[in-house]
Formats: structure tokens, C-alpha cells, sequence
């Protein structure tokens, strides 16, 4: 007697499931080559350049709004001030 085979799937099946999934690139045990590993970490420094642009861009928005607010209430007090003056004479 031959012993059974204890896989349920065909080799050929599997065979060719393991070659559609390998990408472009990509070795059999699922390895990158260099190229993409590049690319993998120019994206890591663009992402990282991003952030820290959008931080910047945040911290100039913030700066402005209480440059504008502390104007605004300089004007409030200037008019409050001359009003008075004008009152007093």
C-alpha cells in the first residue's frame, strides 16, 4: 500500500497560487528587492516632511489669529479711551 497524501489541494493549484501572488519584484519567500525598499522609505520621508509642514502651517494659522484678536482689542481700547476724553470735555 502507498501511503495517502494529506494535502486535500492539488500541488499544481497551489503552484500556481503562489505565483499570482508574487508581485513585481518580489522574490518566492516573499522578499523585496532594493528598489522597493527605496521607494518604502522615500515615502516614510515624505510622510515625515508632510506632518511637520502641516504642524508648521498650524502654528503660523494660530500665530495670526491672536495677532489679529490682540489688534482688535487694541482698537476696542484706543476707541473706549478716546470716547472717554471726549466725555470728560
Amino acid at each position: 500500500m502507498t501511503p495517502k497524501s494529506t494535502s486535500l489541494v492539488p500541488v499544481s493549484w497551489c503552484d500556481k497560487f503562489a505565483r499570482s501572488a508574487m508581485v513585481e519584484g518580489e522574490t518566492m519567500n516573499g522578499k523585496q528587492d532594493d528598489k522597493h525598499k527605496r521607494q518604502r522609505g522615500a515615502m516614510a520621508l515624505l510622510a515625515a516632511f508632510t506632518v511637520l509642514a502641516m504642524i508648521a502651517f498650524a502654528a503660523i494659522v494660530a500665530d495670526v489669529g491672536y495677532m489679529l484678536v490682540t489688534k482688535t482689542e487694541l482698537q476696542n481700547v484706543a476707541l473706549w479711551d478716546s470716547r472717554s476724553v471726549l466725555m470728560n470735555l
